[in-house]
């Protein structure tokens, strides 16, 4: 019997905090945004993750895709955050939350990325 070890993948996103904006009267609103997930781990590994909400508090956030990999070393993947309109709080304020980006062979992790978004008038 032959058994291989692999080497432990890492998680690194960017950037380390994610922003949406969005105006309660006007027609322009913050467009989506892009995380990098990247296999920041040393070369032969695989990286394969999941993104997950932290609080679920947040009806006015979507990403995609919640999962991706398998990621050799180097490799990046985007998971894109978007707002969904109808669950924006109709009072003009600050709301967060956060995700969290995991893998179960990673040597890190799960990486915590705090999600804002801005409510205007």
């Amino acid at each position: 019997v032959t058994v291989t070890v692999r080497p432990r993948p890492s998680v690194l996103v960017s950037p380390a905090s994610v922003f949406l904006s969005y105006s309660l009267t006007g027609p322009v609103s913050g467009g989506a945004v892009a995380l990098s997930v990247t296999n920041s781990g040393p070369s032969g590994s695989s990286l394969t993750f999941s993104v997950t909400k932290v609080g679920n508090i947040s009806p006015w956030m979507a990403f995609v895709p919640a999962s991706g990999g398998p990621l050799v070393s180097g490799d990046s993947a985007i998971v894109t955050f978007s707002i969904v309109p109808a669950g924006v709080p109709s009072v003009p304020g600050t709301y967060s939350d956060s995700v969290l980006v995991s893998s179960p062979n990673a040597s890190n992790g799960p990486v915590v990325v705090p999600v804002t978004l801005v409510v205007s008038p």
